[in-house]
């Protein structure tokens, strides 16, 4: 399965890697104190939101359908929370492949429509974080590096702030070119990646056409209004889960400076990695804090705490809804090798 492929074992030695980094100058006394010391009330709270904002995603997740059939709640949030229960325990990130075979067996729709909508939902995702990270560089970045006395990221955070919400910019303007102009663009788009190895220019231009699709929810003014708020309200959400996890430390830091953090632990975890972001997550969260005038082994705290209440209601729901669903993690697993061996096929026919 998993265990047989060269990216599973890529995301392990990037994962041992950052785990050497993040470990290696760690005082354990002191580090033990200072998670004794955490306020529990915050991460029960931390806890509830984390859940509650799996509600938001299976709500957000159905507008993203268009046509005669629109998948009920229960399904969504079903397929959500198993989701991203693979996502944590399996290898290669098999979430979303999952959440499409459940939701498409449950509701009787196309796994190519599902995973279709999912991408859509990455795209908002990704375009949420950036333009949040965009807005506290404008806004917030100068004041709370200032109080906390490190300015020597400055320049380089405010360069990928504003680089965030040109990123920004273009894609929004490359989805309204690919919705309303789809064959101009797609031969653009492919005259622009004409100088990539065939292997990669199949795959890129595949990965553009399955979503296509997906862009129908611009059709619909009300839904895709609708999807940007919930967007929004979903990282806002996730926004103040961090805070609280900064106020479960008894950290001097306030609402604006967990925007920072949340989005280097959203770009940490972007990086390949053993499953459950091991590693990667610990060491973003300690550079982040670092960055913010944060004592070393407070932050190594922050982020092992910060990993294990991420994890836990995850898994906790994710278990929950396979035994209700009558599954295994048997079963996912047997859904991630069916998975590598389309992967397999498809690498074999681009050859």
């Amino acid at each position: 399965m998993g265990l047989r492929s060269w990216k599973f074992w890529l995301g392990i030695v990037i994962s041992v890697v950052f785990l050497y980094l993040f470990i290696r100058d760690i005082k354990w006394h002191e580090l033990w104190t200072t998670i004794l010391a955490v306020q529990i009330f915050f991460l029960i709270a931390m806890f509830l939101v984390n859940v509650s904002s799996f509600l938001i995603r299976a709500l957000r997740w159905r507008y993203f359908f268009q046509g005669e059939k629109i998948p009920g709640f229960h399904a969504l949030f079903s397929a959500t929370a198993i989701g991203f229960l693979a996502n944590a325990l399996l290898p290669l990130r098999i979430g979303e492949i999952v959440r499409a075979v459940i939701l498409g067996q449950k509701e009787n729709i196309p796994k190519s429509t599902c995973l279709g909508t999912l991408v859509i939902e990455r795209l908002f995702d990704m375009l949420s974080i950036l333009f949040f990270f965009a807005l506290y560089i404008i806004f917030f970045a100068q004041p709370s590096l200032s109080d906390s006395g490190h300015h020597d990221y400055m320049h380089e955070i405010t360069i990928a702030g504003y680089t965030s919400g040109l990123m920004c910019l273009v894609v929004i303007i490359g989805l309204v070119a690919l919705r309303f102009r789809t064959a101009q663009t797609l031969r653009l788009i492919d005259w622009t990646i004409s100088w990539l190895p065939d292997r990669f220019h199949n795959s890129i231009m595949s990965i553009i056409k399955s979503f296509i699709n997906g862009l129908d929810i611009m059709k619909d003014l009300k839904a895709f209004c609708i999807s940007v708020v919930l967007s929004l309200v979903l990282w806002v959400w996730i926004i103040f889960q961090t805070y609280l996890l900064l106020l479960a430390f008894n950290l001097d830091l306030g609402f604006t400076q967990a925007i920072f953090l949340l989005v280097v632990m959203a770009f940490s975890v972007m990086v390949p990695a053993a499953p459950g972001y091991v590693g990667t997550f610990h060491y973003g969260t300690m550079i982040a804090l670092a960055i913010m005038g944060v004592n070393e082994t407070v932050a190594s705290g922050v982020a092992i705490i910060g990993h294990v209440f991420s994890m836990f209601p995850i898994a906790l729901v994710g278990f929950v809804y396979l035994w209700l669903e009558n599954m295994s993690l048997l079963d996912l697993q047997k859904q991630q090798l069916k998975t590598e061996q389309v992967s397999l096929t498809d690498e074999n026919s681009v050859k």
